[in-house]
């Protein structure tokens, strides 16, 4: 099984502490409830939990290859307030609730918790690497083979992909 970017473009929910935020519409506004997230939010997926547990029931044995953006816990501190942005036309913006329905949300996948979920499942995990090194790994006639993509899409796969997306693999035996 593959999915590239699915896990980011979950829905999460926001905790401050115990309180679970919410968005309410108010005089044809959106609005946080009972505030806007703050400095040491959280955010959890309960979608993932399900699609990894149907992952794994969807297969006799093999792997899973997710390739997404996010954090391991120690580097949480990059999100203060939480990673769930908006983006138009690739400008990203913090306002989430600016623009309904034309911006496309998302938020970092905490690859801790995933990772969590998915040994709860039954998966295995084989390992989460950069996607270069995920790349590079797989020797030099498939980096040829790659290059026959064209030189930029490489360079753009290796650099700049590489650098900011993960490679997890789970496993089924």
């Amino acid at each position: 099984m593959f999915s590239n970017e699915l896990y980011d473009a979950l829905p999460v929910d926001l905790w401050q502490g115990e309180t679970l935020l919410r968005i309410r519409q108010e005089e044809g506004r959106f609005h946080w409830h009972p505030h806007a997230p703050k400095e040491g939010v959280r955010e959890e997926r309960p979608a993932a939990a399900k699609m990894l547990a149907e992952a794994w029931a969807s297969l006799n044995e093999g792997c899973y290859i997710i390739i997404d953006y996010g954090y391991r816990r120690r580097e949480r501190l990059r999100f203060p307030n939480g990673s769930l942005m908006s983006y138009q036309r690739h400008v990203a913006s913090e306002d989430i609730l600016r623009e309904p329905g034309r911006r496309d949300l998302t938020a970092h996948v905490d690859w801790d918790a995933l990772e969590r979920d998915a040994v709860r499942a039954g998966w295995r995990v084989r390992g989460l690497e950069p996607l270069r090194s995920s790349v590079m790994s797989l020797g030099e006639d498939v980096l040829e083979g790659l290059n026959l993509l064209g030189g930029m899409q490489l360079r753009t796969l290796l650099f700049g992909m590489g650098e900011g997306f993960d490679v997890m693999v789970l496993e089924k035996k």
